[in-house]
Formats: C-alpha cells, sequence, structure tokens
C-alpha cells in the first residue's frame, strides 16, 4: 500500500476511490527474519489473506461519485482456515 494505491468500487450507480493518506508510512511492515521463517512455516505453501482495518478521514464528493480517504490502522494477516497468523501494530 503507498499513498498512490486506491480501491475503486461501484455504489448505488456511483464510481467511488478509496485512497490511503498514510500509505506511505503504513506500506513498511519491518519483521525480523526469524518471523518471517516462522509465518513462512505456519503457511506452508498455502495462501493467505490480509485484512485491514481503515479509518475514514476524509470523503470528498463529486459528480459521479467521489473518493473516501482513508488512514490505515491495522494489518491482519490470516490463514486460509481463518486463524490470525499476525497482526500489525
Amino acid at each position: 500500500m503507498s499513498p498512490a494505491s486506491r480501491l475503486q468500487f461501484s455504489a448505488l450507480g456511483h464510481k467511488v476511490v478509496t485512497r490511503f493518506g498514510n500509505g506511505d508510512t503504513a506500506q513498511l511492515w519491518r519483521v525480523s527474519a526469524d518471523q518471517v521463517q516462522a509465518l513462512r512455516n505456519k503457511l506452508n505453501r498455502r495462501t493467505a489473506t490480509l485484512d485491514v482495518l481503515l479509518k475514514i478521514t476524509d470523503v470528498l464528493p463529486a459528480p459521479g461519485g467521489g473518493a473516501i480517504v482513508t488512514d490505515i490502522e491495522q494489518f491482519t494477516l490470516r490463514a486460509c482456515e481463518g486463524s490470525t497468523l499476525a497482526r500489525l501494530p
């Protein structure tokens, strides 16, 4: 995720964009080599999902849609069966 990242979707016939106000700091997920290896061992070549908790900080209406500006509050990495592998911050 970066400040330039955007999620686009349609809602009630309008095109809406979600932008990340703190994407530059939130994109840095610093973990040690040991922590990375432990995560890889837990995943064991399976897929994972990333849940992102967003806080709405601004809404920018525009004709036919608009933008929602958010700050990334938390990342949660989950194994395919739903167990939590890691959470930041």
